[in-house]
């Protein structure tokens, strides 16, 4: 692919960082519109999703051919370092509401001490932090991709080995999401690998972080992008409760990130702006709801207007510190 601006892909990223927070935020509290509530549900299952593809596709613009050379381990291993200290950083800044709650609960030391290292490693998450599983889920992705390429495998053959993978992600999510209608041996089964890992997601990074790579490298056309993306996103529409929407996400993923790579957007420093705005948002933005709801209704409280305080403060706060952390001019 010819060297280019993708800036239209920092501006999605902002976007869908927004979508995030009014996930969390419960922004579609109330909403009695049957259309609307599909369309917004199909908008916020593609939010993730292209934040692993965006950022699969940034990384593999830097790679070179074959993607087995040591010089595309070293870029990967950066990238994985990079990644492990902002997950560590990060579950270190929501360790005290994980605190907090646990006090309030009045949870048993021993308890709590296991329920915050199966957080750490088995989640991605500890209380009101729950956007951080998409860091772990990219570390295990390139603990993955790393180790495939040590052993000299193909970039295809690595998005392959992830394809895969969507198989048992579906089945945890099948299985724990019905954990309380099975009996027996499946019932405990079901209800043992819940508490372990709660669902499949962090499965979907070791897919979704190598095609973003791939699609860096191997251009999708527009047309085939653009029907990539209706189909998938017609399919999450009309069968929202199926087992196979993780495929139907990643159709329309692909098609959406693949149509927007090939749009250039004239160069400003807006974009880049947006790039850190919207990894600076998408991490304290539940800080931001956490302390919001507290002061303002004093227990969690969805809605609209949750949603817009905390996109507001969370955008002031991610703005300033952009503003703050940019490179002067020598």
């Amino acid at each position: 692919m010819e060297k280019k601006n993708y800036n239209a892909l920092d501006l999605c990223k902002f976007f869908m960082m927004i979508v995030v927070i009014s996930v969390h935020t419960g922004a579609d509290y109330g909403c009695t519109n049957a259309v609307v509530g599909r369309a917004y549900s199909v908008l916020t299952d593609l939010a993730v999703q292209s934040f692993f593809l965006i950022s699969g596709f940034l990384l593999g613009i830097r790679l070179k051919e074959p993607f087995s050379a040591p010089e595309n381990q070293a870029v990967l291993r950066r990238y994985l370092k990079k990644t492990l200290k902002m997950y560590l950083v990060w579950m270190l800044i929501y360790s005290p509401l994980a605190i907090i709650h646990y006090i309030r609960h009045s949870t048993k030391v021993f308890k709590a001490v296991v329920l915050y290292l199966r957080g750490l490693l088995l989640m991605g998450e500890q209380y009101n932090s729950f956007q951080l599983w998409y860091l772990l889920s990219t570390i295990y992705a390139l603990c993955l991709v790393l180790l495939l390429a040590r052993r000299g495998a193909s970039l295809k053959q690595v998005v392959f080995v992830g394809s895969l993978l969507l198989i048992p992600s579906i089945f945890l999510y099948w299985i724990t999401g019905r954990r309380d209608s099975f009996t027996g041996t499946l019932g405990t089964i079901a209800r043992i690998l819940y508490l372990a890992l709660g669902s499949g997601r962090l499965l979907l990074g070791a897919f979704y972080l190598p095609m973003g790579m791939l699609l860096a490298k191997r251009q999708i056309p527009r047309p085939v992008s653009g029907v990539l993306l209706i189909v998938g996103a017609a399919l999450m529409a009309a069968l929202p409760g199926t087992n196979m929407k993780i495929y139907f996400q990643a159709i329309a993923a692909v098609g959406l990130v693949s149509l927007l790579a090939g749009v250039s957007l004239p160069d400003s420093a807006v974009y880049p702006a947006l790039r850190k705005m919207s990894i600076v948002g998408y991490l304290i933005h539940m800080y931001v709801y956490t302390i919001f709801y507290w002061l303002v209704y004093g227990q969690r409280t969805d809605g609209l207007v949750p949603f817009g305080a905390t996109t507001a403060i969370t955008l002031l706060i991610a703005g300033m510190y952009t503003f703050l952390s940019r490179k002067k001019p020598k």
